[in-house]
């Protein structure tokens, strides 16, 4: 097993412009968490001295097991290079919303894997592309904790995106509507910082003003709240279809006017799905 990983990591911004870079620290929770410790190339996350990543001079990339481009980190050749040459693993994660993105560029097949976040099973993609989730982090995991008693939890829908995807606004009419028969929607957005200078302001600032303390409150004592996210795949039909009604063909799942033979050129935009 590994037993060290080094991560590229973009710097700390101010909360409008944090550089949030999610997929990067759940990785480096869940790795130190199995004992593998996490070096960097700079302070992130740190909080009264504790960070899951550690800052060291005397490590290098290639020192270690596997080296981590984090979120989106703006990619240099000379240290991948570097650490290609050492023979060390190497990750590149891709958070990127959207069907594109930057890591189908000739230059991410030099990695050993590149961590998607936003996959379609009927897209191929190079072999070094893996689906990745988005993940828990060990913030959401200590906000989440003791929930109200399922029997006991508010008839309600916690509904309250901030970035309105295509996907959203098409659940936004065809099924929010259906839902609010039953249950309250809760579209309540918590604006401004928290009080104080406590952990939960560091991790207001730090996520980009997405986490909140009321907003965890609600979640814990509704009974669902609404996660719809995405974006439509080009040639897999129109936003305004309605998602319970879309006719697709039983063969691919493609819109049945689109011939199964068709094949779009380019990464990530190919039919008919690979066997």
């Amino acid at each position: 097993m590994v037993k060290n990983a080094y991560f590229f990591l973009r710097p700390q911004g101010p909360p409008e412009e944090s550089a949030y870079q999610h997929c990067a620290l759940a990785l480096a929770e869940g790795l130190g968490s199995i004992g593998v410790a996490c070096y960097a190339n700079r302070q992130y996350w740190t909080f009264e001295g504790r960070s899951p990543f550690r800052l060291d001079p005397e490590v290098r990339p290639a020192d270690c097991g596997v080296a981590v481009w984090g979120d989106n980190y703006p990619l240099d050749p000379g240290p991948v290079d570097e650490v290609l040459r050492s023979g060390c693993k190497t990750v590149y994660v891709d958070s990127s919303d959207g069907w594109r993105t930057q890591a189908e560029s000739p230059e991410y097949r030099r990695f050993s894997a590149v961590l998607r976040a936003h996959c379609n099973a009927h897209y191929r993609y190079p072999p070094n592309v893996h689906p990745w989730a988005f993940g828990l982090t060990d913030r959401i995991i200590r906000a989440c904790e003791s929930p109200t008693g399922a029997a006991l939890r508010e008839a309600a829908v916690v509904a309250n995106f901030r970035v309105g995807h295509p996907v959203r606004r098409v659940a936004e009419r065809r099924i929010m509507p259906l839902v609010s028969r039953r249950f309250a929607v809760d579209r309540t957005v918590d604006e401004g910082p928290p009080q104080g200078s406590g952990v939960e302001r560091f991790y207001w600032e730090a996520t980009g003003r997405r986490h909140h303390t009321a907003f965890f409150d609600r979640l814990r004592r509704s009974q669902a709240c609404a996660a719809f996210g995405g974006f439509f795949a080009p040639g897999r039909g129109a936003t305004t279809e309605s998602l319970s009604e879309r006719a697709l063909c039983p063969r691919c799942a493609c819109p049945p006017a689109r011939s199964c033979s068709t094949t779009a050129g380019g990464f990530g935009n190919q039919w008919p799905p690979a066997a």
